[in-house]
C-alpha cells in the first residue's frame, strides 16, 4: 500500500497539471483571438493569408482560378479550392472578406478540436483524459498562428481527424462510408493532406483487414477525382494548368534532400520540444502501438511533412499537422498505459505551459491604424495597386492585381512572357503604387528575396528605376510611388 501511495500522488498532480495547462491554453486562445482579430495583426504580417483571401474574393466575383495573366491581373496558386470557396460563399452572403475568413478559421478550429476529442474517444481514451488531450492542441505555435490568420491548414486537419474518428467507429459500421468523404474533403482543401487516409489505410492493412483498406482508398480517389473534375469545369479549364505550373513549389532534388535541415531551421522551440517528445515516445512505446492509428498517423505525417519542406514556399505553419499528431499520439499511449510513468504527460503539460507563457509575454502589435494610414497614402485611383500582400487592395475594396508573389516567380521562371509583362508595366508606371513587405535596401537579410523568392530576376532593378520609396510603416510595408518624369 505504501508503494502505491507515491504513484497515486504523482498521478494526481499530473492530472491536475494537465488540466491547468488546458485551462491556460483555452484562455490564451480566447484572448489572442479577440485581440489579434480586432487589431488585425494577421493582415499585416501574412501575405500568404492574403493569397487565400484573394482567391476567395475572386470566387465571390464569379471567377474560380483566374488565368496566369489577364485584364484582372496575375493569377497562379498552389492551393486547392474547398477552403477559399467556402470563404467566397460567406463573402457572397454579405460578410466582409476579413470577417468571413476569420469566421471560417474559428469554425475550422472548433471542428478540429471536436474531431480530436472524437478520435481519442474512438481509441477508448477516457473522456476525462480525451477532453484535456484535445484542448492541449491549442498550445502549439502553428495552431495559435492559424487562429488569427486565414488559410486552409485548420480545415484540412479537421477533416482528417474527423475521418479517422469515423473510420475507427466499429460500433457505427454504417457510417464508415463517411470516412472516405472526409478524407477527400481534406485533400480538396489542401492537396498534401493525405496523412489521415494513409494512416487509416495502413492501420487496416497491418491488422489484416486489407479489403477494407483497399475499399477506403478506392472510395477516396474517385471522390477527389470528381472534385478536381468539377473544379476544372467550373474554372473554365484554368485549374489544372495553374496547379501544374505551381504545384512543385520550387522544389528540386537538392532541396528535397536538404528538407530535414530546412524543416528544423523553420521550427520554433515549442515545435522542436514536441518533436523530441514524439520521437522519444516512438522509441519507448510497445511494438503493438505501431499497428494502431495514433503511431501510424504520427509516422505518416512526419514523413510527408519532412518532404514538404523541400519546397522554398513552405513555412512553419506546415508543422500544424505534425504537432497535432504528436500530441494525440502521446495522449492516446499514456491513456492506454503504453507510456508508463508521469514523465510523458508532465513533459507535455509543462511544454504547453511554457509555450503559453511565451505567447502571453509577446505583445501583439496593432496594425489597424497603420493599414488605414497606408491606404489613405496610396489613395483611390483608376490605376491598380501592386501589393505583395493582397490584403491591402482587398481592404481598399479592390481585387488584388497580384494573387501571389511567390507563385508569380515560379510561373515567370517557366513562362518568361509573364514576368516580362510585369517589368513592362513597371517601366510604363502602370501602377499607382507598389507596396512591398520587405526592405529592398536591407542587403543583409533581403538582398536576394525579390530575385530568388518573390517576383524574380529584374523586378528590383525595374522598380527602383521607375518608382521611389515614399513611406515605410512599422517595417511591414514599404510604399513606392512613380518617379516624376
Amino acid at each position: 500500500m505504501s508503494d502505491d501511495a507515491p504513484a497515486d500522488a504523482r498521478a494526481f498532480w499530473v492530472r491536475h497539471l494537465l488540466l491547468v495547462a488546458c485551462g491556460v491554453a483555452l484562455m490564451l486562445s480566447a484572448v489572442r483571438a479577440v485581440r489579434g482579430i480586432r487589431e488585425e495583426s494577421s493582415v499585416a504580417v501574412n501575405h500568404v493569408s492574403g493569397a487565400w483571401a484573394a482567391l476567395a474574393l475572386d470566387f465571390a466575383h464569379g471567377e474560380l482560378y483566374r488565368p496566369v495573366i489577364s485584364d484582372v491581373g496575375y493569377g497562379g496558386t498552389r492551393y486547392f479550392p474547398l477552403q477559399f470557396v467556402l470563404h467566397g460563399l460567406l463573402i457572397k452572403l454579405g460578410l466582409s472578406p476579413l470577417v468571413a475568413g476569420h469566421a471560417l478559421s474559428i469554425a475550422a478550429l472548433i471542428a478540429m478540436l471536436c474531431g480530436a476529442y472524437a478520435l481519442l474517444r474512438c481509441l477508448r481514451v477516457p473522456a476525462a483524459f480525451a477532453g484535456p488531450g484535445a484542448m492541449l492542441l491549442l498550445a502549439n505555435p502553428p495552431v495559435q498562428g492559424a487562429l488569427i490568420t486565414i488559410r486552409g491548414d485548420l480545415l484540412a486537419c479537421a477533416f482528417n481527424l474527423c475521418g479517422l474518428a469515423l473510420g475507427l467507429s466499429d460500433e457505427r459500421a454504417r457510417r464508415r462510408w463517411l470516412a472516405p468523404t472526409l478524407f477527400s474533403l481534406a485533400i480538396l482543401t489542401k492537396q498534401t493532406a493525405i496523412y489521415g487516409l494513409v494512416a487509416m489505410a495502413l492501420a487496416l492493412a497491418v491488422r489484416g483487414d486489407r479489403k477494407r483498406a483497399f475499399r477506403l482508398v478506392a472510395a477516396t480517389i474517385p471522390l477527389v477525382a470528381i472534385g478536381v473534375a468539377g473544379t476544372q469545369l467550373a474554372s473554365g479549364g484554368t485549374f489544372l494548368a495553374v496547379i501544374r505550373a505551381c504545384s512543385s513549389g520550387g522544389a528540386t532534388l537538392r532541396t528535397i534532400a536538404l528538407a530535414p535541415i530546412r524543416m528544423f531551421n523553420f521550427a520554433y522551440p515549442p515545435d522542436l520540444a514536441l518533436v523530441v517528445l514524439g520521437l522519444a515516445g516512438l522509441f519507448v512505446v510497445a511494438r503493438s502501438a505501431f499497428r494502431e492509428v495514433p503511431a501510424l498517423y504520427l509516422i505518416s505525417t512526419a514523413c510527408i511533412t519532412t518532404v514538404l519542406f523541400g519546397s522554398p514556399g513552405v513555412d512553419e505553419n506546415h508543422f500544424l499537422d505534425l504537432d497535432v499528431a504528436i500530441v494525440l499520439f502521446l495522449v492516446a499511449e499514456v491513456a492506454k498505459g503504453r507510456l508508463k510513468g508521469a514523465f510523458a504527460p508532465a513533459a507535455l503539460a509543462l511544454a504547453a505551459l511554457g509555450f503559453c507563457g511565451s505567447v502571453a509575454l509577446t505583445r501583439i502589435v496593432p496594425q489597424r491604424q497603420v493599414v488605414s494610414q497606408l491606404l489613405e497614402e496610396v489613395g483611390p485611383s483608376g490605376r491598380p495597386l501592386l501589393s505583395e500582400n493582397p490584403w491591402l487592395p482587398i481592404l481598399a475594396d479592390e481585387r488584388p492585381y497580384l494573387l501571389d508573389a511567390f507563385t508569380f516567380k515560379l510561373i515567370g521562371d517557366r513562362e518568361p512572357r509573364v514576368r516580362e509583362d510585369l517589368l513592362r508595366k513597371l517601366d510604363d508606371q502602370f501602377f499607382r503604387a507598389v507596396v512591398l513587405k520587405n526592405d529592398l535596401f536591407d542587403s543583409s537579410v533581403y538582398k536576394d528575396w525579390y530575385r530568388d523568392v518573390h517576383f524574380g530576376p529584374g523586378f528590383s532593378e525595374r522598380l527602383l528605376a521607375n518608382y521611389e520609396l515614399v513611406a515605410r510603416h512599422s517595417d511591414q510595408f514599404y510604399v513606392y510611388r512613380p518617379r516624376a518624369r
